[in-house]
């Protein structure tokens, strides 16, 4: 998984700054395998479904609708974003997690899946705790 390498090479390069450039590191460590794993994890059914109407609808001469059904896929895709980064740090903190699809029950059942979502637990708890320290405001999830 090329995450643990960028997340090993962000907390070597941590240990010899100081805290604020550990707290810029570790935010950017956390963002970038949040990213992953939903990369990994892929859009959900409803954003691919308005995708492909907004497409259609623009290719039949229908650009508004078009441009609509496509927005409403991106905001579509954004709540999966946060939907999946939301269990997946629930699952990292070994919160309970009600996963409704099969596809969402097989992607967080993987080994690499769980010890990614771990790995974003403790950097953010590690996050929160360089803000407190820093008297910085505490970030919520």
């Amino acid at each position: 998984m090329r995450v643990g390498m960028i997340i090993t090479t962000a907390l070597a390069l941590a240990a010899c700054a100081s805290k604020s450039e550990q707290l810029y590191q570790k935010r950017d460590a956390a963002k970038a395998l949040g990213e992953s794993i939903y990369r990994q994890f892929g859009d959900g059914p409803v954003a691919g479904e308005l995708d492909k109407a907004g497409a259609g609808a623009a290719r039949e001469g229908h650009a508004d609708r078009g441009g609509l059904l496509q927005a409403m896929g991106q905001f579509a895709r954004a709540v999966d974003e946060v939907s999946v980064k939301e269990d997946c740090l629930k699952l990292g903190r070994g919160q309970e997690v009600v996963l409704l699809s099969d596809k969402a029950k097989a992607f967080f059942g993987r080994d690499d899946v769980k010890k990614g979502c771990r790995r974003l637990a403790v950097l953010k708890d590690e996050i929160r705790a360089l803000e407190r320290e820093l008297g910085q405001p505490v970030t919520e999830d």
